[in-house]
């Protein structure tokens, strides 16, 4: 064979070769993120209809989306058919827009928030895959598909996950950007920034300001990150995203909007109590540390160990105080990433802690990098091969379980309206994962790290779907239904609804009208006295002040809720039970048949 048809095969052999390990790392790459995000897209949108709108969080963003649709006003947001000075639209509109593809119901007006932690989930385990490794990120994913506050949040209609979607988009985007240098990043990063601002208003600018001052603080580059950032260009992009519409609603509503959302919502919000959303100053600690259950009891040392405490002491000792952020100046990149995720993290969980009034969704926005902390101690652990990094946390997590298997009945007991079957389903879970932490740990002891991780993730997936759905179903039932049945059944007719002694503003939703909300008796008898009749949705431990008001029967008693029909007295039948004869709907059968079977002296058949 002539040389040159040898190196021609030669040559091809090796282009060949090079094309089939491309083909396998792309493989190997494209594999495992599409698992980690089918097996959370199916979490967070498995069953998402399947249960009522939670009250009063979920009803305070899904049924403003209904009455956008019905009323035909996209700028000005309604609840119960009054102008509403909380948040931004833009959740709202993404809620809207299911409503119109998907109909009115729970799975629509919930799809928005699921797909945001679709994305939030893909963007996380790229970001991972991009500047830690593959490894890693399949840690940041599972990570955040089983932490209980992430699934919870991103299946409900609040606008919590779609604010986490666009600030962790924007922390993300800024760190690559100028780890890069990339000018196309940053102007992605300030998109996201704009549309978290127009999804909760200020926070969404403020948080991710405070977290890249601190960090090149930290890093000594504030100057430098000052000219990268473009914050002329920065400003433009976010007030061309944000401002046309905070200008418009603030002209429409003539500073009314000013007043109640900039200085109501945000500052009063931050400085007092507000709608009674208190806590001491541990809440959001407890909250990111139950949150991010079981994954956070890797996060101290996770914290403690981003920070170089050695170099720090030793510039203290040769140098003085003005000398302890030098170590800073010179880390490595994994050690630059640990201390972006750290700074994003405090920071978020200080700024919350701050505020007065507390909600538990509150420091999702750090979760992306909590998740990014935990692959970057699971990357010491291995790198290490420190065996008491990986022991001591799951110790700790064995003794947490085996806790919830004793102490539940206590701490239930003090919970308000707490179903009874939540101390089952508490001890079950616990139990169960036990089984497996145990055996991780004795695999961890081994040092077999990759199968105590697997028999770790697995069961924790397994457990949290199951005992997830099943609490969730108790949760609805005890909380929720079947107060959707009895709205829809009051709604066929044209007399006013009530909803009394209880706070329901999922009631519109389902009843497609507006309902009245008397505050106290008196002005419930005033309202009943002007009316040719009424419906009124109420608690069931009401049950006796009803049937003792004149003019009111019980049409239907469930769970913890009644149904009262109320015909003037001078109007009203000796022997009539003031029963419509509806078509019901044929989402609750069992309501709708017991409602369909009242019998003729208005008691209430069981």
């Amino acid at each position: 064979m002539p040389v040159t048809s040898a190196r021609t095969v030669q040559t091809k052999q090796i282009h060949s070769e090079l094309a089939r390990n491309k083909a396998i790392d792309a493989w190997a790459r494209v594999v495992p993120f599409a698992l980690v995000f089918l097996a959370g897209s199916a979490i967070l949108f498995g069953e998402l209809g399947a249960y009522p709108l939670f009250n009063p969080d979920e009803a305070l963003y899904a049924e403003p989306a209904r009455e956008m649709l019905e009323i035909g006003d996209y700028i000005t947001t309604y609840l119960n058919y009054v102008v509403r000075f909380t948040k931004p639209p833009l959740a709202i509109w993404g809620q809207a827009a299911c409503i119109l593809a998907f109909g009115c119901n729970e799975f629509a007006v919930r799809f928005f928030g699921a797909a945001c932690g679709s994305i939030l989930l893909a963007i996380s385990y790229c970001f991972a895959d991009r500047f830690i490794g593959r490894r890693a990120a399949l840690v940041t994913g599972i990570s955040l598909i089983t932490a209980p506050l992430f699934i919870g949040t991103a299946r409900e209609a609040i606008t919590d996950m779609p604010l986490s979607l666009f600030m962790a988009g924007a922390m993300f985007a800024y760190f690559a950007a100028f780890r890069l240098r990339h000018v196309g990043l940053l102007c992605l990063a300030h998109i996201g920034t704009g549309l978290a601002v127009m999804t909760k208003g200020p926070v969404g600018l403020v948080l991710p300001v405070a977290i890249l001052a601190v960090y090149h603080f930290l890093r000594s580059n504030l100057l430098e990150a000052l000219k990268f950032y473009r914050p002329l260009l920065g400003m433009g992009i976010i007030s061309l995203i944000a401002v046309p519409w905070f200008a418009v609603e603030i002209y429409i509503t003539k500073g009314a909007y000013f007043n109640e959302f900039i200085l109501r919502e945000n500052f009063q919000r931050f400085t007092s109590v507000v709608d009674s959303h208190k806590g001491g100053w541990w809440y959001h600690i407890a909250a990111m540390m139950g949150g991010f259950f079981p994954w956070s009891v890797f996060l101290p040392q996770a914290l403690i160990a981003t920070i170089p405490w050695a170099k720090i002491k030793e510039a203290w000792k040769n140098s003085g105080p003005l000398s302890i952020l030098r170590p800073f100046q010179n880390l490595k990149d994994s050690e630059d990433l640990a201390l972006y995720a750290l700074c994003w993290t405090v920071v978020t969980v200080t700024f919350f802690s701050a505020s007065v009034s507390k909600l538990l969704p509150y420091t999702l926005p750090a979760f992306p990098a909590i998740a990014v902390l935990l692959a970057l101690e699971f990357e010491r652990i291995i790198e290490k091969n420190s065996v008491k990094r990986a022991v001591y946390p799951v110790f700790i997590l064995a003794c947490v379980f085996i806790a919830a298997t004793i102490l539940p009945p206590m701490f239930v007991s003090k919970l308000r309206d707490a179903p009874e079957v939540l101390v089952e389903i508490i001890q079950s879970l616990a139990s169960f994962e036990l089984i497996f932490v145990v055996a991780s740990m004795a695999l961890l002891s081994r040092r077999f790290y990759r199968s105590a991780y697997l028999l770790f993730v697995i069961p924790t997936l397994l457990g949290f779907l199951f005992f997830g759905h099943r609490l969730l179903d108790v949760l609805s039932k005890t909380w929720e239904e079947p107060l959707p049945a009895m709205a829809r059944y009051a709604a066929v007719s044209d007399l006013p609804i009530l909803v009394y002694d209880m706070r329901k503003p999922s009631m519109p939703f389902y009843t497609g009208r507006r309902v009245e909300q008397p505050s106290n008796p008196d002005q419930l008898v005033a309202m009943l006295a002007e009316s040719k009749g009424a419906y009124i949705l109420s608690k069931i431990k009401k049950k006796q002040f009803f049937r003792d008001l004149k003019g009111c029967r019980i049409q239907h008693a469930e769970g913890r809720f009644i149904l009262v029909r109320y015909t003037p007295p001078e109007k009203a039948p000796a022997n009539d039970n003031n029963q419509l004869k509806l078509n019901l709907p044929k989402q609750n059968s069992l309501v709708t048949s017991k409602l369909q079977n009242i019998d003729n002296r208005g008691s209430v058949v069981d």
